[in-house]
């Protein structure tokens, strides 16, 4: 997923294009530095987060103060449970039609 946020936050069509022309280590180094300042879609949720907490901890009289990441959706996600070997294979046999 990385290679398509920075394809496209680097102007090109496709991370295939994008890779040709960079090396195995500038690859390393912009996915190192996403880590500390990460772009795209993950920036503009931590600061929708940050915003709603700030709004919700000055307007509600909570018991605890409200962290941005309630308010981030996809950090909300409900986990998928572990799945056994069994179901895994299943679920590849779906998907690779075995």
């Amino acid at each position: 997923m990385f290679a398509f946020r920075l394809a496209r936050q680097c102007g090109y069509p496709h991370p295939r294009m994008m890779l040709a022309q960079m090396t195995s280590s500038e690859f390393g180094e912009a996915l190192a530095y996403d880590r500390i300042d990460p772009c795209g879609e993950y920036r503009n949720e931590r600061r929708h987060g940050q915003h709603m907490a700030m709004l919700a901890n000055f307007n509600l009289n909570l018991d605890e103060p409200a962290k941005p990441v309630e308010f981030m959706n996809f950090m909300n996600q409900p986990e998928e449970p572990d799945l056994t070997p069994e179901q895994i294979e299943a679920r590849l046999d779906r998907i690779f039609g075995g």
